[in-house]
């Protein structure tokens, strides 16, 4: 599951990651950024794997999302990896954007660091809501 919530003082969206990050999750979590973006305009982006259990998304599929370009082009993008697993998963999916031509994401281990770098003071997130039938907030 992806939960998104976005504080417009810092235009900053957070998508905290709960449990298994699999492929299916990948796309879907894709999908809900791209819709946002659209809807809202760029945005910075915070990437939360404090919740990640574990990781099933095959290295061919990262590989192939790590060669596509960011959905918000010159905005900051800072993933929070407080595991070696995660920081790892981040590490290698850094390496495929930097190689693609793109700016890697920065990964930090504390959502403390992450506001530090984003330079955060008191964010209000609020959740993202679903424009699609169910009008809930984002996530699967």
């Amino acid at each position: 599951m992806f939960i998104l919530a976005f504080d417009r003082r810092h235009k900053i969206l957070r998508s905290t990651v709960v449990g298994v990050l699999s492929s299916n999750l990948l796309s879907a979590w894709d999908q809900a950024v791209v819709a946002f973006t659209a809807a809202h305009g760029p945005s910075h982006g915070l990437i939360d794997f404090t919740e990640v259990a574990a990781i099933a998304v095959p290295l061919s599929r990262l590989a192939s999302r790590g060669r596509q370009p960011q959905i918000s082009p010159g905005w900051e993008r800072v993933i929070v990896a407080p595991r070696t697993d995660l920081v790892e998963w981040s590490r290698i999916f850094s390496e495929y954007q930097g190689a693609a031509g793109f700016r890697p994401p920065i990964t930090v281990a504390s959502m403390d660091e992450a506001y530090r770098l984003l330079g955060l003071t008191d964010p209000i997130f609020e959740p993202v809501q679903d424009v699609g039938p169910t009008g809930g907030p984002y996530g699967i």
